[in-house]
C-alpha cells in the first residue's frame, strides 16, 4: 500500500495536534488506512478523514505545465501522546542555528549588523505575512533574535553602556562629510586599492542590470498574484536607500541621525547593495523560463568574470623594511574610536615600562599582569610619584598594601 507523508506548513502544524496527513491510494477505505498506519508506525489511530482531489493539467511553481493524477488525502488522528517521527520538526534546532548565525552577524561588525537590521525586520514581517500560522512563526523568530542578541551580548552590551566613555563620537563626528561616493564611481571604477577615496567602490555592471530590471519583474509577479513581488519590491527599495545614503545628496539625513554618523564611511553601505542585488538576481532568474534562464545564467557568469578580470591579480605590492615586521607597529597601541575619552587621539610616545617613576626613588618588580589586574612589588625609599601606563577607564582602582589610593 502506498502512503506518502505530506510535509507542508499546514500539515506540520496539524502534526503538533496529533493529526498526520498522507497521500494514499485512491482505492483504500478508511478501515484499511487505519490498519496500515497502525502496523507501519506502531501507533493507535483514533480517526481517519479522507478527501479526494481531481487531477488534470496544472502549472507548477516554475510555470511548467504538468499532468497531475487524481489523488486522495487522508488525515489520521492518533491516540493522545503518540507521534509519527516523520512529521517531527526540529524547530528548536533551526532556532538555535539561526540564533548563532544572527549573533555571528552582530559580531562581524556593529555598523554592518545595524545596516542589515531593516532587512531582517522586513523579511521577518514578510514571512509572517505569508504564514497561515503566524503565532508559532512569531515565537520562533523572536526566540531566534533573542538568542542571537544573548550570545553576542558580550560584544554589543558593553558598547551600548560604555560608548559614552570612549572617543567614538569624537572620532566619527563629521567623518562622513568627506567620505561620500560619487554616482559615477558607483556606476564604474577602475580596479584600485588603498584608503577611502582610492579603492574601487563600483556597484557592478551586472548588479546594476539586476537592480534596474527588478521592478519590472516584481510588477509581473504582482499581476500574476505571486506574493514574491513583495520581497522583490522590498529588496529594490532597500538597495535604492543604500545607494542614496552613499551619495552626497543624503547629507541632510546623516546630519540628523547620529547612529548614521557613527558608521563614519557612507561606502560601507556597499555591503547592503552587494547582498540585496545578489538576492534580487536569484529571484529574477527564478522567474525566467527554465530553458532561457540556463543560457542567461551562463552569459551573466561569463560577463562577471570578464568585468572582474583585473581582480584576479594584485595591482601592486607594498614594500616594507624588515624592522616594520619585527618591531611594534604604532597602530597596535594607537588610540581610536574605542579608546577611553581621557586618552589622546594618537599615540604620543612609547612607555619604557608598564609602571614608571615620575618623581622620587623606588624599586619596581612586576608580579602579575592581565587585562584587568596589575600587581607590583614596590620598595619606596622616599615619597614617590608613579605613572601606570594604562589608559584610564571607570572601574580601575589603585591599592597600596590593600589601602585605596586616589587616581590622578
Amino acid at each position: 500500500m502506498k502512503f506518502i507523508p505530506i510535509l507542508t506548513e499546514k500539515s506540520l502544524q496539524l502534526a503538533k495536534q496529533g493529526k498526520y496527513t498522507f497521500w494514499v491510494g485512491r482505492d483504500l477505505k478508511k478501515k484499511e488506512i487505519k490498519k496500515s498506519i497502525e502496523e507501519i508506525f506502531a501507533v493507535h489511530v483514533v480517526s481517519v478523514r479522507t478527501m479526494n482531489y481531481k487531477g488534470g493539467i496544472k502549472t507548477n511553481l516554475k510555470r511548467r505545465k504538468i499532468t497531475v493524477p487524481d489523488r486522495k488525502k487522508a488525515i489520521v488522528a492518533l491516540k493522545e501522546g503518540e507521534k509519527i517521527g516523520l512529521f517531527e520538526t526540529k524547530e528548536s534546532k533551526y532556532t538555535a542555528l539561526g540564533g548563532i548565525a544572527f549573533s555571528l552577524m552582530v559580531l562581524s561588525h556593529n555598523a554592518i549588523s545595524l545596516m542589515f537590521a531593516p532587512f531582517i525586520l522586513f523579511y521577518s514581517v514578510y514571512l509572517v505575512y505569508l504564514s497561515k500560522y503566524k503565532k508559532s512563526l512569531i515565537i520562533n523568530l523572536l526566540s531566534l533574535i533573542i538568542l542571537g542578541l544573548f550570545l553576542s551580548a558580550f560584544f554589543w552590551f558593553p558598547a551600548l553602556l560604555e560608548g559614552k566613555y570612549t572617543l567614538r563620537d569624537i572620532v566619527t563626528k563629521d567623518g562622513y562629510r568627506t567620505n561620500f561616493v560619487s554616482f559615477k564611481d558607483l556606476l564604474y571604477g577602475e580596479w584600485n586599492y588603498g584608503i577611502t577615496g582610492q579603492f574601487t567602490v563600483q556597484l557592478g555592471i551586472v548588479h546594476w542590470l539586476i537592480f534596474i530590471t527588478s521592478p519590472f519583474f516584481a510588477a509581473y509577479l504582482f499581476r500574476r498574484k505571486n506574493k514574491l513581488w513583495v520581497l522583490m519590491f522590498g529588496l529594490f527599495f532597500y538597495t535604492l536607500s543604500a545607494i542614496f545614503l552613499m551619495l552626497p545628496q543624503s547629507g541632510f539625513i546623516w546630519e540628523k541621525i547620529m547612529i548614521l554618523q557613527n558608521f563614519q564611511f557612507p561606502w560601507r553601505f556597499l555591503s547592503v547593495t552587494t547582498f540585496a542585488t545578489a538576492v534580487l538576481g536569484g529571484l529574477v532568474f527564478s522567474i525566467i523560463p527554465r530553458k532561457l534562464s540556463k543560457y542567461l545564467l551562463i552569459a551573466f557568469c561569463l560577463l562577471i568574470l570578464v568585468l572582474s578580470k583585473d581582480y584576479f591579480y594584485p595591482k601592486a605590492y607594498q614594500q616594507k623594511p624588515e624592522s616594520f615586521y619585527s618591531g611594534i607597529w604604532n597602530s597596535t597601541t594607537d588610540t581610536g574610536e574605542s579608546a577611553p575619552m581621557w586618552s589622546v587621539r594618537f599615540m604620543e610616545k612609547r612607555p619604557n615600562a608598564h609602571l614608571e617613576v615620575i618623581d622620587g626613588n623606588a624599586y619596581i618588580k612586576e608580579l602579575k599582569r592581565t587585562s584587568t589586574y596589575h600587581k607590583y612589588q614596590l620598595i619606596v625609599n622616599k615619597p614617590t610619584l608613579f605613572e601606570e601606563n594604562t589608559l584610564y577607564f571607570p572601574g580601575w582602582e589603585i591599592k597600596a598594601n590593600n589601602i585605596p589610593l586616589k587616581i590622578q
